[in-house]
């Protein structure tokens, strides 16, 4: 499908940015593999990298569970294991799903 090849691509984007550009970071490598581990078609960072953010390819019916299982998964484990509170720790601020929209368009009439 287009789905899993664009998760494919993003998959070796990640590579490269890890591999050859050398400007992903640990924390992003093990988020990126983590997101892949719950269902993430493909999982990347975004911006310039160095310890930014990530983007993940997830199936419309799998968002929110995959979501869930982030915050545990990732969150939890990086907080020792404490329970994550998404109110206390506003993690609902940065970890949230959106969907692709059509970009800028030229019509002509």
């Amino acid at each position: 499908s287009i789905e899993e090849t664009l998760g494919k691509l993003m998959n070796q984007s990640q590579i490269s940015c890890r591999d050859l550009y050398e400007c992903s970071s640990i924390e992003l490598d093990l988020l990126t593999d983590t997101c892949r581990a719950l269902g993430a078609l493909g999982s990347r960072l975004t911006g310039a990298g160095w310890g930014g953010s990530t983007v993940s390819l997830v199936r419309d019916n799998q968002v929110d569970e995959f979501i869930h299982n982030l915050k545990i998964e990732y969150y939890a484990k990086a907080n020792k294991g404490k329970i994550v509170d998404d109110n206390a720790t506003n993690l609902h601020k940065v970890v949230f799903a959106c969907k692709a929209m059509t970009g800028t368009s030229i019509f002509r009439f």
